[in-house]
């Protein structure tokens, strides 16, 4: 096999734009986890916890279902979400 027929060829992507976790809404579904990703919904965005700053609530529940949090050193929304304005970064 030659070296060009092992590659993929894949139209670029656009890449996603840079959240401003500050103006996520309470509930947005999140991926959390680098190496073993979740879903959950996002609680908050606490910029001075430098290691954990992203808080979802406990085992993917809504606000509606519990009160309990854990906190993530990773978060990007679900793919199922989309983006609004008001929540890029500018």
């Amino acid at each position: 096999m030659l070296f060009w027929d092992a590659i993929e060829y894949t139209t670029p992507h656009q890449k996603e734009p840079e959240i401003d976790w500050i103006r996520a809404p309470v509930d947005t579904p999140v991926v959390c986890g680098k190496i073993s990703p979740v879903d959950r919904c996002f609680t908050v965005y606490l910029p001075e916890a430098k290691n954990y700053p992203f808080m979802t609530f406990l085992r993917g529940n809504t606000s509606s279902q519990t009160s309990l949090t854990e906190c993530h050193d990773f978060c990007r929304l679900s793919d199922d979400v989309k983006v609004e304005k008001k929540w890029i970064k500018t």
